[in-house]
């Protein structure tokens, strides 16, 4: 075998590929080292805050740290202070916290299993002033998976125990709802032995109902017959009644005259005849009195049949012919 020689063609040009080789590296560890910087936000100002989570449990340095889901800085680190309780400090660049306030809040989020956990922050109120450097942040945790079971287990603690109650309830023999369906079976039956009946009357009730409002819109029906009856006996009063109400006034006004005229006879002639004649005009009165009552309740003849309304009209024209005095 040959030794290699610096003439040996393989060799041509080594140099400039071992320069070029080592300038690529140079070059790709700037680009890295740019790209962690630029990650760490070494290329612009940030302001630090300071925060006691009570837990650092899910809290790691490098976790994100966001406002309104957008990434503005990192948890910078995670120590225990002079006293054991934990530290955190989030470093946010100045452009994100130029947005907090003094009530800001940093939230630990995203605590599931499928999830990433950050810190996301709360502008807190505007009207504030603006949270400096170096300020204290409160910091709150939102509920873990196994929190939120743990909270759903308790509520549903006391239903689970409730629906046990109400099965045993629904399966005792002696319970109330078994106690219920029987009742209910027994209504049922009855019903069943009642309701048919009753149908059947209601049925006939209706049937009869109708018939009768069939007879009442029948305008050659009983009813209407009687209806018209009624009107033409109502009409024949009223034509009648009248003229024999003004002629018994006459007869009652003449009596009275007869008897005044026969008053004063009496006071000139005998006084035995005065009291009589005193009866008389007291007798008269009382049937005066009568006619106007008479007057007043003539609507009752109405519903008397008609033959029999005729037949007292007459009787009663020939009463007051008769019973009208001569002068």
């Amino acid at each position: 075998m040959k030794y290699l020689r610096d003439t040996d063609p393989r060799f041509q040009y080594l140099g400039l590929k071992v320069g070029s080789f080592l300038a690529l590296l140079c070059i790709l560890l700037i680009f890295m080292g740019a790209v962690l910087a630029w990650q760490q936000d070494l290329f612009e100002p940030t302001d630090d805050y300071f925060a006691s989570p009570g837990r650092a449990d899910g809290i790691l340095p490098g976790m994100n740290v966001t406002l309104h889901g957008i990434r503005v800085g990192r948890v910078h680190d995670v120590w225990l202070d002079e006293q054991g309780e934990p530290r955190m400090s989030l470093r946010v660049r100045r452009r994100g916290a130029v947005w907090l306030r003094q009530d800001a809040v940093a939230v630990l989020t995203g605590r599931g299993p499928l999830e990433t956990p950050y810190i996301n922050l709360r502008t807190g109120t505007p009207s504030l002033p603006p949270l400096q450097d170096g300020a204290d942040i409160a910091v709150e945790r939102e509920a873990s998976l196994g929190e939120i079971a743990k909270s759903l287990r308790d509520d549903l603690r006391p239903v689970i125990a409730t629906g046990a109650e109400l099965f045993n309830e629904l399966n005792s023999p002696d319970g109330d709802v078994r106690q219920s369906l029987a009742a209910v079976r027994t209504l049922t039956v009855d019903l069943a032995r009642d309701v048919p009946a009753t149908l059947a009357e209601a049925t006939a009730a209706t049937k009869s109902t109708r018939e009768f409002m069939e007879g009442l819109a029948d305008e050659n029906g009983d009813i209407a017959q009687a209806r018209r009856h009624l009107l033409a006996v109502t009409s024949e009063v009223e034509s009648r009644l009248p003229p024999l109400m003004d002629e018994i006034g006459k007869s009652v006004s003449a009596l009275r005259r007869t008897s005044e005229q026969l008053e004063q006879t009496a006071k000139t002639s005998a006084p035995e005849l005065h009291q009589l004649l005193e009866r008389s005009n007291a007798a008269a009165g009382r049937a005066e009195s009568l006619i106007a009552d008479f007057r007043n309740i003539w609507v009752l003849r109405l519903f008397l049949p008609r033959q029999r309304n005729a037949a007292t009209i007459r009787d009663a024209g020939q009463v007051s012919a008769s019973a009208t005095p001569r002068p």
